[in-house]
């Protein structure tokens, strides 16, 4: 099994972000992506974030695993992570950012 901590805040109900914890089955091979896709199907289906794998909007879901900015599609899972909106954006909802124009595409 996978702890994963991830930040939740919703802007409009929230004064701050709080961390909230899932355990989530450690498969070889799952992605960062596996998780949150397997939290919000069978845990949380509150958890926000991008996933717009095989749609062609590649970098959109672009978060901070760990402290570092990372695509959670590419991201192999790990025992313990920590999950968080990336870095100096405004936060919409959870792990999801607004983005900048063009930003969908061509990443930060």
């Amino acid at each position: 099994m996978s702890t994963i901590a991830v930040q939740r805040f919703d802007p409009g109900i929230m004064q701050e972000p709080e961390i909230q914890t899932y355990r989530v089955p450690l498969e070889e091979g799952f992605t960062v992506m596996d998780a949150l896709l397997f939290i919000h199907r069978y845990i949380d289906g509150s958890l926000a974030f991008r996933a717009s794998c095989q749609c062609g909007l590649c970098l959109v879901c672009w978060i901070q695993i760990d402290g570092k900015t990372r695509c959670p599609c590419k991201s192999f899972m790990k025992e313990q992570m920590v999950l968080e909106p990336m870095p100096k954006k405004k936060v919409i909802k959870d792990l999801v950012v607004e983005l900048d124009p063009g930003e969908s595409i061509h990443g930060t």
